[in-house]
């Protein structure tokens, strides 16, 4: 996903959104670490290494506990065998 958008949480409360990582080239793509650069943000749901085939698919939740009345802006970051990686 190029961008997830959580609603207004409170202190103290969880939002959890579905995404979908996807190969959409003509080789298979092994993902094989996920970081974020904010604690507020947990994924799950997603087993690495992970190897997706051409055209494939995985779903995920990313779930956002804030700690601090501020804004959140954070990265996931995905490394994988593709040639851009981590992106």
């Amino acid at each position: 996903p190029a961008a997830l958008s959580f609603p207004d949480t409170l202190l103290g409360a969880s939002s959890m959104l579905s995404a979908t990582l996807s190969n959409p080239g003509n080789l298979p793509l092994t993902i094989s670490s996920l970081s974020t650069n904010d604690s507020a943000y947990n994924i799950s749901g997603i087993n690495l290494p992970l190897t997706l085939q051409p055209r494939q698919s995985s779903t995920f939740t990313a779930r956002f506990t804030p700690t601090a009345s501020r804004d959140h802006p954070a990265q996931l970051i995905f490394t994988s065998d593709a040639t851009n990686s981590p992106s």
